[in-house]
């Protein structure tokens, strides 16, 4: 740990320069803007990547299957109006929902692993 008898010391010494001791102190506090910066990278990031998993996932999936899933889980629609929307049960919607939501999980881990 330093102290300002230490740092003044190794000045007076000649053991170090004033530019030196205020680059070594500067290295010593925590930056709080890079650590929202680290927050707001790791969020975009996950964005990119969950946009790119459902990309993928879109071009796969049954078409009527994830329009379903758009609805209810992007649109934020009940289930009961997707339901009926869609001319199918409730339950239909929350296995759709369910399975669309694996696919995602499925290709999130697959992007990643390529990443590495």
């Amino acid at each position: 740990m330093w102290t300002v008898a230490g740092l003044s010391r190794e000045l007076a010494e000649g053991r170090t320069t004033s530019r030196k001791l205020v680059e070594q102190a500067l290295a010593r506090i925590a930056d709080p803007a890079g650590e929202v910066l680290d927050v707001l990278w790791e969020a975009e990031w996950k964005k990119n990547l969950l946009d790119a998993a459902l990309a993928k996932v879109k071009r796969r999936a049954d078409p009527e299957k994830f329009q379903i899933f758009d609805f209810y889980v992007t649109k934020e629609w009940p289930a009961e109006k997707v339901a009926k929307r869609f001319g199918v049960s409730i339950d239909h919607v929350y296995l759709a929902k369910h399975r669309i939501e694996k696919m995602i999980g499925e290709e999130v881990q697959r992007l990643e692993r390529g990443m590495t």
